[in-house]
């Protein structure tokens, strides 16, 4: 279940429709804080640890890549279905915890 105030940011964050360097900083820091209580708090060993690495790296490689994709000159085809796979695989993501949380939504 998701914190109120990590609703409310993410409610603020998509208030214009988009998603600025700014907020997403200030999304990360919010992340890391929320992992850095729960290593604290259960250990930095064991799955609490692997799932907040295995996030970590994702979302490094995640923003490098999508970067490299901005900057570089790949067809709007590639481009589109790369953005197809992404948004996939957030699907996923979250099909995957609603099955192993019991909430429904």
């Amino acid at each position: 279940m998701i914190s109120k105030a990590a609703e409310a940011m993410f409610t603020e964050i998509y208030a214009d429709a988009k998603v600025d360097p700014s907020e997403m900083v200030r999304l990360q820091e919010t992340i890391d804080a929320a992992e850095a209580d729960l290593l604290g708090q259960e250990g930095t060993e064991g799955v609490y640890e692997a799932t907040c690495k295995s996030f970590d790296v994702t979302r490094q490689l995640l923003q490098h890549s999508l970067l490299h994709i901005r900057r570089g000159d790949y067809t709007t085809l590639g481009q589109a279905q790369l953005m197809s796979v992404l948004e996939a695989n957030v699907q996923f993501l979250r099909a995957t915890f609603d099955a192993f949380s019991g909430e429904a939504r």
